[in-house]
């Protein structure tokens, strides 16, 4: 056994040499299965960023995705993760975890705070147990029964409804003639590519509502929003902002010789850097298929994709 170089917790082992590059694969109770680059000591990770490693490590391991581990991978790879925005969202975080656990109505199920607190992005076992804590607060869960309550299936079923909406791909950008090419051959044609989302714009749909309140209705209502940033748009840092704070995930875009103009507390993101339409088509396909496994249905999109 040794300690994990990511959670810096022990009970981690090396499962040997990987063939054709100088690292090791791992296997870690709290972060799963990945690969360790030999010159990577952990010392490279941010203190404020090392739960998010470890949980999309986890995740990606769950997914049967062995990934790499480089200082230069750490960007990517915690771009698509992020803490729950409040206490209630870690809470529903953890019911959906028991549900999937759970093999019947009122069978025991639970989840490890110690080694599983990676699967809802909780920074820490301490606030992966608080979690469970109001859940029995809220009357969702029994901790002593470790059992879900019918209250806590009731609100299972109630995150289950809209997440079943979640088919429709909000895309946020400058509505500029000179992007409408990027639009139809790039957004469109890659998101409708993957088969799992519809794609809509703001200013090509018809309705009779203010526009602003539109927008926030619609994202709302979405399971996924696309935020392109060529053209430095404020209304598109609004719309992103909108959608992290109500759990919905997000994936930035920009074209590449136009990232420098983006704004620093958002360019650590990792952004899908864009060329022509059909460079962006493909790249836009292969981030959400890859965020979104083809064995998982829309429901389920939000698990797959904390960003």
């Amino acid at each position: 056994m040794i300690t994990c170089v990511i959670c810096e917790q022990p009970q981690a082992k090396v499962l040997g040499p990987i063939d054709g590059w100088d690292g090791d694969a791992i296997q870690c109770p709290r972060c799963g299965e990945y690969q360790k680059d030999r010159l990577f000591t952990g010392q490279e990770i941010e203190p404020s960023e090392r739960p998010l490693v470890v949980a999309a490590l986890r995740q990606a391991s769950m997914r049967g995705d062995r990934r790499r581990v480089t200082t230069a991978a750490i960007p990517a790879l915690i771009g698509n993760v992020r803490f729950p925005s409040s206490a209630l969202e870690g809470v529903d975080r953890v019911l959906r975890e028991l549900e999937k656990r759970s093999a019947s109505y009122g069978a025991r199920v639970s989840l490890d705070p110690t080694v599983d607190y990676p699967l809802v992005v909780a920074k820490n076992a301490g606030e992966c147990a608080a979690f469970f804590r109001f859940a029995e607060e809220l009357g969702y869960y029994y901790l002593s029964a470790q059992a879900i309550s019918l209250r806590g299936w009731q609100r299972i079923s109630a995150l289950q409804t809209t997440m079943a909406k979640s088919r429709q791909a909000f895309v946020a950008m400058w509505f500029d003639p000179s992007l409408d090419a990027v639009w139809e051959h790039g957004f469109r044609r890659g998101i409708e590519a993957t088969g799992r989302f519809d794609p809509v714009r703001a200013d090509l749909v018809q309705h009779n509502d203010r526009i602003d309140d539109w927008i926030i209705a619609t994202i709302r209502q979405s399971g996924l929003l696309v935020a392109d940033f060529t053209g430095n748009r404020a209304g598109v840092y609004f719309e992103a902002g909108l959608a992290m704070g109500l759990g919905i995930p997000v994936i930035w875009t920009c074209k590449e010789d136009r990232i420098r103009e983006v704004h620093f507390d958002t360019r650590q993101y990792n952004h899908i850097l864009w060329t022509t339409p059909e460079d962006l088509c493909e790249k836009l396909r292969l981030r959400i298929v890859a965020s979104v496994p083809a064995s998982e249905t829309v429901q389920e999109v939000r698990e797959a994709v904390w960003v």
